[in-house]
């Protein structure tokens, strides 16, 4: 404990004049869009047709596709490739509108 204040004392004492440490409150520059509402939920496994052989990249790019997305932020899904697939596909469909 002693040691971590004195680490902290001489981070304090060795911070450049004029900047001033953060206060409690302050704004964070977020991306536009970022806190609007959740776009609808991906439909739950038992949703999905049988036998279905798509991948779990292909039904996130087909979720995409079928909502219409145009930013990356409202991708979000149950997997990591599912929200990647997302993702492609918003970033190729702004290629393509270029």
């Amino acid at each position: 404990m002693r040691k971590a204040r004195l680490a902290l004392a001489i981070i304090i004492a060795t911070a450049p004049a004029g900047h001033a440490a953060p206060q409690a409150g302050v704004r964070l520059d977020l991306p536009p869009g970022y806190l609007a509402a959740k776009p609808a939920t991906p439909p739950p496994k038992a949703a999905l047709p049988s036998g279905s052989a798509q991948s779990v990249f292909d039904q996130g790019y087909a979720w995409a596709g079928k909502r219409k997305l145009t930013a990356e932020v409202q991708c979000r899904g149950r997997s990591r490739a599912f929200v990647e697939g997302c993702m492609t596909y918003v970033t190729e469909r702004r290629r393509q509108n270029r």
